[in-house]
């Protein structure tokens, strides 16, 4: 399994803990080496009926959507967001490409492509519209952009952070409350969780005599 799988398996876990059950359309803006894995791990949990792509290179987000029949290239990034109920950013972007402005009640993003604290997908409005979840709290307090700049901005303070998606999943951090609630999933990549997901998927691989290759 490649770190590209282990990311867009890690957003399919927080996809499925904070996303709306009947979230149907999923707008993937980076059409790069993430967009892939997570369009087949979000697909499997949720039933995207309609997929918008989103790339500064037109042309490799109409490669990526060719062979896709459910798959529309949009012209700018807020035609993907708006009307999305899943957003995935994908890219490594310095300044924020996704605004607060365009977000509507009810959708979940998974902010995955940037990793350092100098960089930042969505400005400071998303994250303050948001429900705020991480892979790890200390991870998110160091390297994590969006919110980091936020904080240091005074839009939010610390306390915004609600938790980790562990903590989600273990029941002790509450997810999605309602339906309108805006939902977002900061991934900064976690070495402990990938080893633990490529040891779960090894042990179903041992189950189903199917085989999963992990390549790290």
């Amino acid at each position: 399994m490649s770190r590209a799988y282990a990311a867009a398996h890690r957003g399919a876990v927080a996809t499925r803990a904070l996303a709306r059950p009947n979230a149907k359309t999923l707008a993937i803006i980076g059409p790069g080496d993430l967009a892939e894995p997570h369009l087949q791990a979000i697909c499997a949990i949720r039933p995207i009926e309609h997929v918008r792509v989103w790339g500064r290179s037109k042309a490799k987000a109409e490669a990526f959507a060719a062979a896709r029949h459910n798959v529309t290239v949009t012209d700018t990034v807020e035609q993907a967001v708006r009307g999305a109920d899943i957003i995935c950013t994908l890219t490594s972007s310095s300044e924020p490409i996704v605004k607060g402005d365009w977000l509507e009640p009810g959708q979940h993003l998974n902010l995955v492509g940037s990793s350092l604290r100098s960089s930042r997908e969505v400005d400071d409005e998303t994250v303050r519209r948001g429900t705020f979840i991480t892979d790890s709290r200390s991870h998110a307090l160091s390297q994590a952009g969006e919110l980091l700049h936020a904080i240091g901005r005074r839009v939010v303070d610390q306390s915004h952070l609600k938790g980790e998606i562990g903590e989600v999943l273990a029941g002790s951090v509450p997810g999605r409350s309602s339906e309108d609630q805006i939902t977002i999933y900061k991934s900064l990549g976690h070495a402990a969780q990938d080893i633990a997901l490529a040891h779960a998927l090894l042990l179903r691989a041992g189950k189903s005599d199917r085989v999963v290759a992990v390549d790290w």
